[in-house]
């Protein structure tokens, strides 16, 4: 199978992302299943990340500002948190529970063009224009073309604690071990890698830790 962009307006459509949002605005996106990703807690991900480097280059006051921004979004008690939990992956830490921060989206195809591949493509943008997310995947996998989304997971209060114990660690002047704690915090994500075609496709996890690919079934999470 190669990857291929169908159309501009098929990737347009059906690429969601976490994304950073502007500073105290944040506007979720969704799954190709219309679940909800947290654009929050993303960007509280992404201030971690660039405390992260401020600490690797020597700008402590840079990164305690990030980190204290990311401890805010993460322990904001007005968030109902709860439509961005993954229920059917477990979290390492007993009571915590993954939340989804973003999803990439690809197509791809075969490459063998037809008049029936062509009429299910055209289909595809049709329920695409009308907003038929779902409808446009079905024409999609009867024109034969396979539709993969990764989502991001974050355990939410194992990054929250890696973050506040990160941030008193900087107040101390213990910039090294706070770094060490910000690395937790990022290795912490995975990734969830669903396929949707005509024949089932099991969904593989990924550990951002270990920069590789672990295969695993839904069943046993």
């Amino acid at each position: 199978m190669k990857k291929m962009i169908i159309s501009s307006m098929i990737v347009a459509v059906l690429v969601f992302t976490g994304g950073a949002a502007a500073a105290e605005s944040f506007k979720d996106s969704h799954t190709l299943n219309n679940e909800v990703i947290s654009a929050q807690a993303a960007q509280a991900m992404n201030d971690i990340q660039l405390s992260r480097n401020a600490l690797f280059n020597g700008q402590t006051q840079q990164a305690k500002a990030l980190a204290t921004q990311a401890d805010t979004y993460l322990k904001d008690n007005s968030v109902d948190w709860t439509k961005y939990i993954r229920y059917d992956k477990k979290a390492p830490m007993t009571g915590d529970n993954y939340i989804r921060i973003g999803s990439d989206v690809s197509v791809s195809e075969d490459y063998q063009l037809s008049k029936q591949k062509n009429d299910a493509i055209d289909k595809a943008n049709q329920h695409i224009k009308a907003g038929d997310k779902q409808g446009a995947l079905d024409a999609l996998k009867l024109a034969g073309v396979a539709v993969t989304e990764t989502q991001e997971l974050m355990p939410l209060q194992q990054t929250e604690n890696d973050v506040s114990n990160a941030l008193a660690l900087m107040k101390q002047d213990k910039y090294y071990q706070a770094g060490m704690l910000l690395k937790s915090a990022e290795e912490g994500v995975i990734y969830d890698t669903q396929t949707y075609s005509e024949l089932p496709v099991s969904p593989t996890l990924h550990h951002s830790q270990t920069g590789a690919s672990a295969s695993q079934s839904n069943k046993g999470s």
